[in-house]
């Protein structure tokens, strides 16, 4: 029981033997809180069904019950939540506040025990300075106007009032008994301090530090936050068990809503223009196996109605909105903070933190959470480590070729900046039409079978046990076979050219008509191509001899294959005999015809020589 005990022995042992009475000063705190603690022991830890129960209130506003007109809550899409990883920060002694400075982002921590204020830098999480202020310093606000940071320290009944950009004390403000918390009001630029020990609500002019009036509320007031959309000032008050409604502009109670039992903590929704109003326990508890001790009370800040009642976890003590999301976080009495749908009130589930919130806020410059723990004196940032949000794969879809292949690479991405180192992969494949050369990485190379058909590439990205996933649809059809060059060889002359043709050849017989080509030579000193990305391609033959080798690829659906062709360059003189015959050829030529030349020549002799008897009987 001492984690549900605790927090209320500390709000009764302040708000009995720090009221009006006051005990003296030279009393020691200890006797005070013995003589305390005997009566705290003899009240129940747990309120009995019916005692208070929700009856009208009476303010000038009655009570709705959420199935009553005028309970509706304004539409906004639906809330998407996931667990997200954090980490915890060593603060000063019993942390019971929490403000973030909006303008820098810095984080004070209202530190109850030790009497100091701890300043967290929200860029890297770290202690960067401790601010010694008043006695049991608790709640504040942060105010643009002035860019200060207001605290409320409830033993030495004043507000310090610190500079956000030097962090020094600027100066402090009196105030009445034990103020418990304080916020701005933006209208009329005061500020409302709930003094838990008068029963009041103290309102000070922010720029002359004087007091305005004090509005009477209900018994002991301990929180107060501002609806900027109307103006009005809400003040829970933690021993009568309702919030009082204070008008900005009169400064006058104009409702009293009767809430749980022991409300502590709220915050405003400004999307919904909703108040979720952190109670330790229900108006009714009803008992039994799985039964949360607590609840938030959520009322309409237009009509000043309730509209849900929430179980939680036991004793919720304090809340804060995220606008990013819309979702309510709630600190509790144990390890965990509720996280709640500000649109559909559903509970969402539960994020681990240190123990019993006494504060909660949300830093809009990196998205954080911040949670004061009480009884583990720390901090914890829920998001500090960014967690997944999604992971995409390049390319989103894929057409490949049977036996074609492809790399597909994931990429992640996490919620409020970059993601953390070690996240793992895991791929696979809906059906064995192909394989994959690995099961983990950030990209994989996919590579088609024989058949054809309809696959869809699934990918699981895991960063601190959070796991998100994308699939791409492949889709394998006929790929490229083989591919021809023709000629396939061919013996040329300097300076002559040729043209070469590509035909390939597909596995379903018909080729695509979108194959794509691409030529080249082994040695462009032997030669030159044009035209290298169609089907066909002009090659030059250079002035030297020499042989090259021509390739071509061709490439469909991510399915290559090549061919390649032998050119020979070789030079007339080493190529032709005389008169440009092949080799000896011009010289058997030249015998041949002078053998011929001899022969006419002979016979031509034979037939000019005279015959004996033509000479015998010519005249003398």
């Amino acid at each position: 029981m001492e984690s549900t005990v605790f927090p209320i022995v500390k709000d009764r042992v302040r708000s009995v033997f720090l009221a009006p009475a006051r005990v003296s000063g030279a009393l020691p705190w200890m006797t005070a809180g013995i003589a305390v603690l005997v009566v705290v022991l003899a009240v129940p830890a747990f309120p009995f069904a019916g005692t208070p129960n929700h009856g009208p209130s009476t303010g000038t506003s009655g009570l709705a019950r959420p199935d009553q007109p005028g309970a509706a809550v304004e539409s906004r899409p639906a809330s998407t939540w996931h667990p997200e990883p954090s980490i915890s920060i060593p603060v000063g002694e019993v942390p019971e506040g929490v403000v973030c400075d909006d303008a820098n982002g810095n984080v004070y921590v209202s530190n109850w025990g030790s009497g100091n204020i701890s300043v967290i830098n929200s860029t890297t999480n770290t202690i960067i300075e401790t601010i010694s202020v008043g006695g049991a310093p608790e709640g504040g606000t942060y105010v643009a106007a002035d860019g200060d940071v207001y605290i409320a320290n409830t033993v030495s009944d004043n507000v310090t009032v610190i500079n956000g950009t030097t962090n020094e004390i600027v100066r402090s403000i009196a105030v009445r008994y034990v103020p418990n918390d304080v916020t701005y009001d933006q209208m009329n630029g005061d500020l409302y301090v709930a003094d838990e020990g008068s029963n009041n609500v103290t309102v000070i002019n922010r720029t002359t530090d004087h007091y305005v009036t004090s509005v009477p509320v209900g018994t002991n007031p301990v929180d107060v936050a501002y609806d900027p959309a109307i103006g009005y000032v809400y003040v829970t008050n933690y021993g009568s068990a309702n919030v009082t409604v204070i008008n900005g502009t009169s400064n006058r109670a104009v409702a009293s809503i009767s809430v749980g039992v022991q409300p502590g903590g709220m915050t405003y929704d400004d999307a919904t223009g909703d108040m979720f109003v952190a109670n330790e326990f229900p108006a009714v508890v009803h008992y039994g196996p799985g039964t949360n001790y607590a609840n938030v009370t959520v009322i309409n800040g237009t009509t000043n109605q309730i509209v849900a009642e929430i179980p939680v976890q036991a004793n919720s003590l304090s809340t804060a909105y995220d606008p990013t999301n819309g979702n309510i976080y709630v600190g509790n009495d144990g390890d965990n903070v509720t996280v709640i749908d500000g649109t559909t009130h559903a509970v969402l589930g539960t994020e681990p933190v240190g123990d019993q919130q006494s504060a909660v806020v949300y830093d809009p410059r990196n998205g954080y959470i911040y949670t004061a723990n009480t009884a583990t004196n720390n901090v914890t940032v829920i998001g500090a480590i960014p967690p997944l949000s999604e992971v995409s794969v390049s390319p989103a879809s894929s057409v490949l070729g049977t036996g074609g292949s492809e790399v597909a690479t994931a990429t992640p991405a996490c919620a409020r900046g970059e993601c953390a180192t070690g996240i793992t992969y895991a791929w696979h494949m809906s059906k064995t039409l192909g394989s994959l050369n690995s099961s983990t990485g950030s990209s994989v190379k996919v590579t088609a079978g024989s058949a054809t058909g309809d696959v869809v590439l699934f990918v699981n990205a895991t960063l601190n046990s959070r796991t998100v996933g994308a699939s791409v649809p492949i889709t394998i059809v006929p790929g490229l076979t083989f591919v021809n060059i023709t000629p396939s060889a061919l013996t040329l002359s300097p300076n002559a050219e040729a043209v070469f043709i590509a035909k390939p050849t597909c596995s379903a017989g018909v080729c695509p008509v979108d194959v794509a080509y691409f030529w080249s030579l082994t040695n462009y000193t032997l030669g030159e191509l044009n035209f290298t990305f169609s089907n066909s391609v002009e090659y030059y033959a250079p002035t030297s001899t020499g042989t090259v080798t021509l390739h071509v690829n061709a490439t469909a659906y991510n399915n290559t294959v090549e061919a390649s062709a032998v050119i020979t360059i070789k030079s007339p003189s080493s190529t032709s005999g005389f008169l440009g015959l092949p080799g000896n050829d011009g010289v058997v030529l030249v015998v041949v015809v002078v053998a011929a030349a001899v022969v006419v020549g002979i016979l031509v002799m034979v037939r000019r020589k005279p015959q004996p008897s033509t000479l015998a009987n010519s005249p003398p």
